[in-house]
């Protein structure tokens, strides 16, 4: 696909413009989260008690990576208001948020990040072992 890309972009491209194409994999993001639920819905590994879904947290962050614009700006009050929206969820707490791009070390996000890749993904084990989950009253 880079292939085809660059010979059709040196194809329309105006003459005397240099272009450099690059595809690099996905910038990685890290999450420490708390998670403050219902146990009427969810029990304390985050599982739907009703069977629907044994992940429902992870999977709605991967949604939420998935669905952002190629170049898109990931924010982190955006992923909170996602975790809030997850049936079960009384309280989403983002603890930490860092990405990293490449062979980079992993940077702090405290407001935004754009990706240098043009898009994400969830370290998946570092979040397996940085989520808890703590039972709390509906509010």
């Amino acid at each position: 696909q880079l292939a085809s890309l660059t010979a059709y972009m040196q194809r329309i491209k105006d003459a005397g413009v240099r272009l450099q194409i690059t595809s690099t994999a996905p910038d990685k993001l890290r999450l420490e989260l708390n998670i403050f639920f219902n146990p009427l819905v969810l029990d304390s590994n985050g599982v739907r008690l009703d069977g629907t879904s044994p992940t429902p947290v992870l999977d709605a962050i991967k949604t939420f990576l998935t669905a952002l614009p190629f170049n898109g700006l990931f924010v982190v009050n955006n992923l909170v208001a996602v975790l809030q929206s997850i049936e079960g969820v009384v309280i989403g707490q983002i603890v930490a948020a860092s990405a990293t791009h490449a062979a980079l070390p992993y940077t702090f996000v405290p407001v935004e990040y754009t990706p240098d890749a043009g898009y994400m993904v969830l370290d998946e084990s570092y979040f397996a072992a940085n989520v808890n989950y703590y039972m709390h009253a509906p509010i």
